[in-house]
């Protein structure tokens, strides 16, 4: 009996993808416990959270943890808290 070369050829490749997988398979890595876990520095960049204000004039956003405010049209930045980490 023969098979077509193209069959053989699939299924000598599948062959070796399971075989590789299972070589190349690192081991599981363990979960550090708790008190040696850090958070990461920063989840967002930029801005977030924005708000208009109700007058339609200002802007209200987080930013690196503190919230600040800026005029709509522009302008800079007033700082209303700090951030916890700071």
């Amino acid at each position: 009996m023969t098979f077509p070369p193209k069959r053989v050829l699939t299924v000598c490749v599948l062959v070796l993808a399971v075989v590789a997988g299972k070589v190349l398979r690192t081991a599981p890595q363990a979960v550090p416990p708790a008190e040696n876990r850090t958070a990461p520095e920063s989840l967002a960049f930029g801005p977030i959270f924005p708000l208009l204000s109700d007058a339609g004039d200002r802007i209200v956003f987080s930013y690196q943890g503190a919230i600040s405010r800026m005029p709509r049209t522009g302008g800079g930045v007033m700082a209303l808290s700090t951030s916890e980490s700071s």
